[in-house]
């Protein structure tokens, strides 16, 4: 499944400023392997310009079609190719994960590695019930990723966030990551966002959950 979002364009180049219409992009993220002709489809019909694909599992593994996609996507045009990362909480090192996804995914074929912060239900990886220690694995992670020179994002809504990692949990904002945020209202405008985790403005919204 595909998820409509849209993209501030100054953020592709990772400055960190809130889009205006004249300077959004739509694209989508994506779980399934896609092929060359559908992506070449979403490009022509839905003027998608990005795509961001899955590229480490809930359960703790490699998304053996991430690197697929990517490469899938640019063969058709999509000039843009991130990958996201739902991290599992305590089977797997933050360290770890960092490491397999980027030897799997390859950092040539993506140009920023998103977090996906939302309930992890795989067994084995459910996030803690300690928000604390949520919050510390979250730094982990960003740790692991600086380690291997990545550009990194984080994904969440207001909700998941401050149910996962607590509201006082400005890991990611203090790090400087980038927010892409879920509000799925169907509008392609950045005016409904409220400030969370220490974001004041974000750079992506998910307003679609299906395409």
């Amino acid at each position: 499944m595909a998820r409509t979002a849209l993209l501030s364009a100054l953020s592709l180049v990772l400055l960190a400023l809130a889009a205006v219409p004249a300077l959004a992009n739509n694209g989508g993220d994506v779980s399934q392997l896609w092929s060359t002709d559908t992506y070449r489809c979403t490009k022509d019909q839905l003027g998608w310009s990005f795509m961001i694909a899955r590229s480490y599992h809930s359960y703790g593994g490699i998304d053996p079609n991430g690197r697929l996609n990517t490469i899938n996507a640019r063969a058709a045009g999509i000039r843009y190719t991130d990958v996201y990362h739902f991290p599992c909480y305590g089977k797997v090192s933050a360290q770890q994960q960092m490491e397999d996804d980027v030897s799997h995914t390859g950092k040539e074929n993506f140009g920023m590695l998103w977090f996906d912060i939302e309930t992890n239900t795989s067994p084995g990886c459910q996030w803690s019930a300690n928000l604390a220690d949520n919050c510390r694995f979250m730094g982990e992670l960003i740790r692991a990723g600086q380690g291997l020179s990545l550009h990194m994002g984080i994904y969440s809504s207001e909700y998941m966030w401050g149910r996962i990692m607590g509201d006082d949990c400005h890991v990611g904002a203090d790090s400087s990551l980038p927010l892409w945020y879920a509000h799925y209202d169907h509008n392609p405008s950045f005016s409904d966002f409220r400030s969370f985790g220490g974001w004041t403005r974000p750079n992506v919204k998910q307003y679609w959950d299906s395409v």
